[in-house]
C-alpha cells in the first residue's frame, strides 16, 4: 500500500494536534470536514486550480464515500460543486456508494482493505472513462487504493487520486 500512498496527489499537509505542529491550515481542513462553508470554498478553489493544470480531458469525478452507508460527506458535496464549475468534470458521485456502514478509519485507526472492499459498490458505467477520485485527508490512502482498484476492475480507463490533505505523521 505504500506505493499507492506515493501515487496520491495532495494539496496541503495536515498536521494532527498530537504532532505538535498543528497549524491554521490543519484547523481549516478540520473545518472543511465539518462542512464549514468558508473552508469548503477555499479548498474547492484550490482543487479547481489543481484541475486546471492536471486535467485536460473529460473525467468522471467521484469521492471516497462516507463510512456511513447513505450519508453524503463533505468531499462528495465538493465533487458535485466542482463538476458544475469545470468543463472537464462529470458528476459521478452516484456511481460509487457504501453498501454497509463501517467504523470511521480516522476514528479507529484501523484500515482493513478487504473489509472496505466488501462495503463498496461501483457502477459498471465507469467503464472506459477516466476518473478523478477525491478524498479529504489521506493518511495511509487505503481507501484510495481499494476504491481505485475497484474502479479499474469495473473498467475505468484510468484513476487519478487527489486528497486535499496528506497526513504528516505517515510520510515523515
Amino acid at each position: 500500500m505504500n506505493n499507492m500512498y506515493n501515487n496520491v496527489h495532495h494539496l496541503i499537509t495536515y498536521y494532527p494536534k498530537s504532532s505538535g505542529l498543528f497549524n491554521a491550515e490543519s484547523r481549516r481542513i478540520l473545518d472543511y470536514k465539518h462542512g464549514n462553508a468558508d473552508a469548503m470554498a477555499h479548498y474547492n478553489q484550490l482543487i479547481l486550480q489543481w484541475i486546471s493544470t492536471h486535467i485536460n480531458q473529460h473525467h468522471l469525478i467521484m469521492a471516497i464515500p462516507s463510512s456511513k452507508a447513505g450519508n453524503t460527506n463533505t468531499i462528495t458535496r465538493t465533487c458535485r460543486a466542482l463538476a458544475s464549475e469545470s468543463p472537464w468534470l462529470i458528476d459521478a458521485t452516484d456511481m460509487i456508494r457504501k453498501t454497509k456502514s463501517t467504523a470511521s478509519f480516522c476514528r479507529t485507526g484501523k484500515r482493513d482493505a478487504f473489509l472496505l472492499a466488501g462495503t463498496l459498490y461501483v457502477s459498471d458505467q465507469v467503464q472506459g472513462h477516466h476518473v478523478l477520485l477525491l478524498d479529504d485527508v489521506g493518511s495511509t490512502c487505503t481507501s484510495m487504493y481499494v476504491t481505485s482498484h475497484l474502479l479499474l476492475s469495473a473498467g475505468a480507463a484510468s484513476v487519478t487520486c487527489l486528497a486535499i490533505a496528506r497526513t504528516y505523521l505517515i510520510h515523515t
